[in-house]
């Protein structure tokens, strides 16, 4: 990759406009075609209401930003039917930017242009950063913001590398990790006090203001993380990590490019140790949260948790093994060739479940009011058609919905056969979602028997409007 030149247009923008041309081109091709992660359709609700949800601080950074958007196509014209796509290409226009980003920090780091180059097609051509990307989803403009927090830090810029951290925190709390590298990068400077407190106060103030949107526009807002902190503790009670979640960890590593995986693993490690500060900076905290998200309680539900090590911990380490290579072109097949079956082998995988979704909204137009709904996977989708519906009749075009929904999270306040038999007392019906590809993993699936196993006792068949199963 060409470094900048003294006169003119800096050399390095064309290649970083065709890396992020190809991150999207990936993204693209890998993505879902529709909402299909279990987070999206509720930062797509919040997107339309403007609240916070309810994991950690509630995303407030990503929630105004995307609220705006949506607000501002409303305005236009737009029913809220547009609020996903909308969203999905933002995010993925946002998230294909850590391609360049990657390679521009690479260079800051000490990497030479073509190392760089290599590290940004790494990030580029990621399977698993593409499908991540290509949803409403808050880790991919996490990546984006963290990266460019990393390379203003390596370049001297510390006031803006604050605040770039502390909005990537605003968008995903745990962004705010990007802090430790950036405070090393500052350790080695000359005027190490003034540095550090540039970045300080840099986040500070955003963190702040994100904050202070937050606390007089939220209702109840910090409270939530109390009622968080609770939800999530009683999921660890309730989930005991094994080897199952070490296995699904191992897999989510390989599908960030297996190919740059073990480059990684083969790279030459003096060009990361203490004597080149800048790469060990970077990649020595990166390679330590990756090691400690093998024991985060929810690694085995997809790769994406891993994308804000990425970067740092397998592209700019894989940049320089596959740099060095004599045979560049079978290296470039090997890493672009994962992302181009993962598009077709995903979408088949995904169908069923891709179909439930797709027809979930026309689904609950047919169902008698006040009907309680047992689902799996659909069940964030059963909740934001009731929500755009509420806050767009015109898109809806039917009376208000009034059945409610059963979803396998977490936080439950009761056993679910408690709450299917006090539905029985008060002659709600019942409906079972039972579709193909609807429940996936064995939590949703022991739901699912426990409610065959309310449904047994009732009698055969049980008597309507007491229960009915979708197919």
């Amino acid at each position: 990759m060409p470094t900048e030149r003294s006169r003119g247009q800096p050399s390095w923008v064309f290649p970083c406009a065709l890396l992020a041309a190809l991150a999207f081109t990936v993204g693209r091709h890998v993505g879902p075609p529709g909402p299909l992660y279990w987070d999206s359709f509720a930062y797509v609700g919040q997107a339309v209401t403007g609240r916070v949800g309810g994991l950690l601080l509630g995303r407030p950074a990503w929630v105004l930003a995307a609220h705006l958007a949506v607000s501002l196509a409303r305005a236009l014209g737009a029913t809220v039917a547009v609020a996903e796509p909308l969203l999905r290409y933002l995010c993925l226009a946002t998230s294909a930017l850590a391609a360049p980003l990657t390679a521009r920090l690479s260079l800051a780091a000490g990497l030479s242009p073509r190392e760089a180059w290599w590290a940004g097609l790494v990030v580029a051509l990621s399977p698993a950063a593409g499908h991540a990307a290509f949803a409403a989803l808050t880790d991919g403009p996490a990546m984006t913001l963290s990266l460019a927090a990393l390379t203003c830090a390596a370049t001297g810029r510390w006031a803006a590398a604050g605040a770039l951290a502390g909005l990537s925190a605003g968008v995903r709390e745990p962004s705010l990790a990007v802090l430790v590298p950036c405070a090393l990068l500052a350790w080695r400077e000359p005027r190490r006090a003034r540095c550090l407190l540039a970045l300080s106060l840099g986040a500070s103030v955003v963190l702040a203001l994100v904050a202070a949107w937050a606390l007089t526009t939220q209702p109840g807002w910090w409270q939530g993380l109390s009622r968080w902190r609770e939800a999530m503790q009683a999921e660890r009670e309730a989930h005991h990590h094994g080897l199952r979640d070490l296995g699904h960890y191992a897999l989510w590593v390989l599908c960030l490019g297996p190919a740059a995986v073990c480059a990684a693993l083969l790279t030459d490690r003096a060009r990361f140790s203490p004597s080149r500060w800048k790469a060990f900076a970077l990649w020595a905290p990166a390679m330590a949260q990756l090691a400690l998200l093998a024991l985060y309680q929810d690694i085995a539900y997809a790769p994406r948790y891993l994308l804000g090590v990425f970067p740092c911990a397998v592209a700019l380490p894989a940049g320089v093994r596959l740099a060095r290579s004599a045979h560049p072109w079978r290296w470039l097949l090997a890493l672009g060739l994962p992302a181009i079956l993962a598009g077709p082998y995903l979408r088949h995988r995904e169908l069923p479940l891709r179909r439930a979704l797709d027809e979930t909204p026309s689904r609950l137009r047919a169902l008698p009011p006040g009907a309680l709904v047992v689902t799996g996977q659909p069940c964030p989708a059963v909740t934001l058609t009731r929500t755009l519906a509420l806050e767009d009749p015109r898109w809806w075009g039917g009376a208000p919905p009034s059945w409610r929904v059963l979803c396998p999270a977490w936080g439950r306040a009761e056993p679910v056969s408690v709450t299917l038999f006090r539905a029985r007392r008060e002659g709600v019906f019942v409906v079972l979602d039972d579709r193909p590809g609807v429940w996936v993993g064995p939590g949703q699936r022991a739901l699912r028997a426990e409610v065959l196993r309310w449904a047994s006792a009732l009698g055969d068949p049980p008597a309507p409007p007491v229960y009915s199963v979708l197919r």
